[in-house]
């Protein structure tokens, strides 16, 4: 026997009105074949009672619902070991008692549920008896399922708090990043190193996406940024999300973070080039500490200039720190050559460029040879 109870679902009835899903319910029972004509007017007898008791919420939710129970074993009643005719008798008895009570309740199903189960046999029993603990068994499933997702979902608006989040990220970190977690948590727990690495970057993708508030921030992001939307995506390519759906996602975060980014370059345009102008400075001045004390304006070299060409000798007449270049003058002033400080000081290294007075001997050193050399004579 068959009886189309699968269509008490939420899904339907938000297609249809309540009262007008249960006249339709009676209405496929009085025209189906499968019910004996014996048992079908205590079905149908049952219209008022079940209208009664369907104002309970769970009566469409809950499969387990005394009501649907007692439409289920009423299914069940034909494979009874008794002729129809006297088990009848005894089901209109039962019926009855809902037909004729005047304010039903869920309880008043418990009671003649209790009276069906004993004109059934023990195996139809059985099934109704399993149908029931089943549904409370997916129920108790059900109730710590969605508590562990409650569970997720607070922790993940603890981070986000009063924080903003850019639409470009909304799916990620309101759809995609809970459903990740509870994927990665349901078997572990909330104190795995899935949950402990998935709530790290959950923050830190936050953290990312708040207006920055210094230039150092900037720099810290700008720096770390490529590198963390590739670890977001590979953390999120482990779980079975839709990979095409991950990249969509991990780009909007991308983009997201750069809007943040150029946001705060645009309004603190003097901030950045102070800065790049002190970064140039202190470039500036490590090339320059790099070169030799000798290296002085007023003194002369020998400058390297080819493998095959004689060195010229010049002045050393200007040092501009700020382009990191020496300017070289002749004997009249006029500029013969302008090296960079860095391939200048390579120059020295290596003996290609060298200083005139290191070709020269010093008079006072020389001097001091000389007395060297004199035989020193007894008196």
């Amino acid at each position: 026997m068959e009886f189309h109870l699968e269509y008490l679902n939420i899904g339907y009835l938000m297609a249809t009105k309540s009262l007008e899903f249960i006249e339709m319910l009676f209405a496929s029972i009085s025209e189906d074949s499968s019910i004996p004509q014996e048992i079908k007017p205590y079905l149908i007898g049952l219209r008022s009672p079940v209208i009664k008791v369907s104002s309970d919420k769970r009566f469409f939710s809950d499969q387990s619902h005394p009501a649907r129970i007692t439409l289920l074993l009423l299914t069940k009643i034909c494979s009874a070991n008794s002729s129809l005719r006297e088990l009848s008798i005894n089901i209109s008895k039962i019926t009855d008692n809902l037909i004729h009570e005047d304010e039903v309740t869920v309880g008043h199903f418990i009671i003649a549920n209790r009276e069906l189960l004993k004109l059934i046999n023990d195996a139809d029993k059985n099934d109704a008896i399993n149908c029931y603990e089943n549904n409370e068994k997916n129920k108790i499933v059900k109730i710590e399922r969605d508590k562990f997702k409650q569970q997720i979902i607070t922790e993940l608006q603890t981070i986000i708090s009063n924080n903003s989040i850019p639409i470009l990220a909304h799916e990620l970190t309101l759809k995609i990043w809970p459903q990740f977690m509870y994927k990665k948590c349901s078997q572990h727990g909330m104190k795995s190193d899935s949950w402990v690495k998935g709530t790290e970057y959950f923050s830190k993708i936050i953290e990312y996406l708040q207006p920055i508030e210094s230039i150092d921030k900037w720099l810290e992001i700008n720096g770390i940024r490529e590198e963390f939307v590739v670890s977001i995506n590979n953390l999120l390519c482990e779980s079975d999300i839709d990979n095409k759906r991950i990249t969509i996602n991990t780009d909007a975060l991308n983009r997201a973070i750069d809007v943040n980014l150029n946001t705060f370059r645009d309004e603190n345009r003097s901030l950045f080039n102070r800065k790049e102008a002190d970064a140039s400075c202190n470039e500036v001045e490590g090339i320059l500490s790099e070169l030799p004390e000798y290296v002085k304006v007023g003194e002369w070299f020998d400058l390297y200039t080819s493998e095959n060409a004689a060195a010229n000798r010049l002045k050393l007449s200007l040092i501009i720190k700020e382009q990191g270049q020496l300017v070289f003058v002749d004997h009249r002033g006029i500029k013969g050559m302008v090296k960079n400080i860095d391939a200048f000081t390579e120059e020295l290294s290596r003996y290609l460029s060298k200083p005139v007075n290191s070709s020269r001997p010093k008079f006072v050193d020389t001097w001091n040879e000389l007395i060297e050399k004199i035989p020193k004579f007894k008196r």
